[in-house]
């Protein structure tokens, strides 16, 4: 995936990404073997011809829906296994894609039937109009609800859609998919934040637990067989979920031990239940760049692919090189057609060896061991003076991944520590203000076997605890892997200290 779609989605705050849309992202291929770069060119035309006659709605445009041969082998991980079929009427993705259209129908409408569109799409083209203008322009509590309540439809086949246990999105793999499930996906957190505030001032905590649970599902249900832009939209969900929904449930007089209880059973689910991102999401792009490979070994027109037909192979892949000046993009342009001019089917296949030595290590196991995973890295650096293919990419296409793993260890370390908040709510309702002896002792109230790990630990420690006048506070090591004791905020990565979390105050 392009660098700087991972470092965007890497840096949002999360009440940034509450009132933004997402970036477009990668994907696509159904390009086969074939006895000539010619006839490869025209076979895979042919067939993504075919796939979207055949094409059946609400679909992702570009959809992957049959895994290549010529992709089944040469893998640091078995392909054929992580791309499992699933029956359609056991796959939540369909009615996912159905639901998502309600909330977001200008993202989603290249995934709907035309006639679908033409009878639904303005209404729900003046709703969502409607939602983000008074998102933006703010409104009495009254109106937010009314339309809140406008959508009911929508939950319901939301609802729906998570009845059915599996979910994997037929999404592509090359450079023109688009992800519209994952960029429509804010829409529905926005608007579920609003009811789990308006259910929790009404007193009706279990159905806000049923939306907080909706939100966990959504969320977890991006990730199989997404790439790393998935992966990234999963872990933001994951963001504004703890610090916005079950962060109003935490703050709400009247919660009960029950109601404790049941909202770590929900995160234990989420931890259980879903793959993890970390492997998810590398194992894609590995097949995307794996595809990148193929076509230009066939040379296939990847300006076609992009709408730029006029466009050489080398300017459509230096679009997407990070932090390089518009000269030296050119530059890099021209190197890069002039070595695919000249490449043997040897030097393709010495580039495929190079991205499984390079992959293997951060496809291999679930879950992904994020410190190992970054010294692996470490040991990766670029060559500045290599004018292979697989230089390149790896130069000037690869530098994002510090920034994911960092991701994907930010997420693990939150998700955790807001288990123990719950644990500390819990032993509040129970106990009174007088604090537990240490964080071990509200966990195992809490039903509980041990701390949550804190991912910045590079021990593998478990998430630390303090007690600042009578506030108890959960933290981590954070980035400088220092104990600070929680004196130090760490500014969301920016300076040195710990990595904070506390419980919000009651009313």
């Amino acid at each position: 995936m392009p660098a700087r779609l991972v470092t965007q989605w890497f840096s949002i705050p999360t009440s940034v990404w509450l009132t933004m849309g997402l970036l477009a992202a990668e994907g696509r291929a159904d390009g086969v073997n074939a006895a000539s770069p010619a006839a490869a060119t025209v076979c895979d035309a042919a067939i993504a011809e075919d796939e979207e006659t055949k094409r059946t709605y609400p679909s992702l445009p570009g959809a992957l829906r049959k895994l290549p041969e010529w992709m089944k082998t040469d893998a640091p991980f078995d392909v054929v296994r992580f791309f499992p079929e699933i029956p359609p009427e056991e796959n939540a993705a369909p009615l996912y894609l159905e639901a998502l259209y309600e909330f977001a129908p200008g993202d989603m409408r290249p995934c709907m039937a035309p006639d679908e569109r033409n009878k639904r799409e303005r209404a729900l083209l003046a709703r969502e109009n409607l939602t983000l203008k008074i998102m933006r322009e703010g409104a009495e509590p009254i109106m937010r609800q009314g339309l809140v309540n406008g959508y009911a439809g929508a939950f319901a086949k939301l609802a729906e859609a998570q009845k059915r246990k599996r979910c994997a999105f037929d999404a592509g793999l090359g450079l023109d998919a688009m992800l519209h499930h994952a960029q429509a996906s804010r829409a529905v957190l926005r608007l579920l934040d609003w009811r789990v505030e308006f259910k929790l001032a009404a007193g009706q905590i279990g159905s806000a637990l049923d939306d907080v649970n909706m939100a966990l599902r959504l969320a977890r249900d991006l990730r199989p067989r997404g790439p790393l832009i998935c992966q990234l939209v999963s872990v933001a969900l994951d963001a504004v979920i703890a610090q916005a929904l079950i962060g109003r449930v935490l703050a709400v007089p009247g919660l009960t031990s029950a109601d404790c209880d049941r909202l770590l059973e929900l995160l234990a689910r989420h931890d259980r239940e879903g793959v993890d991102s970390a492997c998810e999401g590398f194992r894609v792009e590995y097949l995307s760049l794996r595809d990148l490979l193929h076509r230009l070994k066939w040379k296939e027109k990847l300006g076609d692919l992009v709408g730029s037909p006029s466009s050489s192979n080398g300017t459509v892949l230096a679009r997407d090189f990070d932090k390089v000046t518009d000269d030296k993009r050119l530059e890099i342009a021209a190197r890069v057609d002039e070595l695919l001019e000249s490449m043997t089917a040897e030097e393709f296949a010495a580039a495929n060896k190079s991205l499984n030595l390079y992959f293997g290590p951060l496809v291999d196991s679930q879950p992904l061991v994020l410190h190992k995973a970054e010294e692996w890295f470490r040991t990766q650096e670029p060559d500045d003076q290599g004018e292979t293919l697989f230089d390149l990419l790896k130069r000037h296409r690869f530098p994002a991944i510090p920034q994911a793993l960092e991701a994907f260890r930010r997420d693990r370390t939150r998700m955790g520590a807001v288990r123990c908040l719950v644990a500390l709510r819990r032993w509040q309702i129970e106990h009174g203000p007088v604090p537990p002896a240490d964080l071990l002792t509200a966990c195992k109230a809490a039903g509980l076997q041990s701390v949550p790990i804190d991912a910045y630990s590079a021990k593998g420690d478990s998430l630390r605890f303090t007690i600042q006048g009578q506030e108890p506070v959960v933290y981590s090591v954070g980035k400088d892997g220092a104990d600070d004791g929680a004196r130090l905020d760490w500014n969301w990565g920016q300076a040195k200290g710990d990595f904070i979390f506390r419980l919000p105050p009651v009313p």
